[in-house]
């Protein structure tokens, strides 16, 4: 089902970037460029996010190693 793998990807996205800034602040590392990219990324995410259709939905626990890969490769590639 598509919502599914769309909704797994957002909660991903959001948790790596949410992450990610908080340990980019707790190691005090100034990365503005990669930072600048985390936070439209997670913006972008919280509000897919709160759209209704993922209303309900669980994520796809199979899913979650391969798109934190693809979310990794992306912003560090």
């Amino acid at each position: 089902d598509n919502d599914l793998h769309e909704f797994t990807y957002l909660v991903v996205m959001r948790d790596y970037c949410d992450k990610t800034l908080s340990q980019m602040r707790d190691n005090g590392e100034v990365n503005k460029k990669l930072s600048k990219k985390l936070k439209k990324e997670l913006s972008n995410a919280k509000k897919k996010l709160a759209s209704s259709k993922y209303n309900g939905l669980k994520i796809e626990s199979d899913y979650v190693e391969i798109f934190s890969k693809q979310i990794n490769d992306k912003f560090r590639g």
